[in-house]
């Protein structure tokens, strides 16, 4: 699945609200993307085809950095796509999964690189901190 404009706009949408929100959790104190984001988000879509969308997500999590990124990347998905209460990604795969066809785990994988194509195209249009990398 390729990032439609609504794909982007919904996540330059979610960038804006959490940059202005009283606790921002992509972006540093002076207000810009840390550095390593970018990384982050670029891995991401690799490891997806190196690992599976399953795997991949539950090593994000295991992260406390990349789990931000992977928790908007759910929030958007759940905008977009579902509308169930779960806000936790790993229990919403915890209870899923097992249950989805091939079809339906297919279409999440591709949802979700989508979505994480149009979080990259969206965060390029935030300032970027280059010293922030640790």
């Amino acid at each position: 699945m390729k990032p439609t404009t609504e794909l982007i706009l919904s996540s330059l949408s979610h960038l804006e609200s959490d940059l202005i929100s009283p606790t921002p959790n992509l972006f540093t104190a002076g207000g810009k993307i840390p550095n390593k984001l970018k990384g982050y988000i670029a891995s991401f879509g690799g490891s997806i085809v190196q690992l599976g969308i399953m795997p991949t997500c539950m090593a994000y999590i295991a992260n406390t950095d990349k789990e931000k990124l992977v928790n908007a990347l759910f929030t958007l998905y759940k905008n977009n796509y579902d509308r169930t209460n779960t806000t936790d990604l790993k229990k919403f795969l915890i209870e899923n999964w097992q249950t989805w066809s091939d079809l339906q785990k297919k279409q999440f994988r591709n949802r979700m690189a989508a979505i994480a194509v149009s979080f990259k195209l969206a965060l390029r249009t935030f300032e970027i901190d280059e010293s922030v990398n640790s």
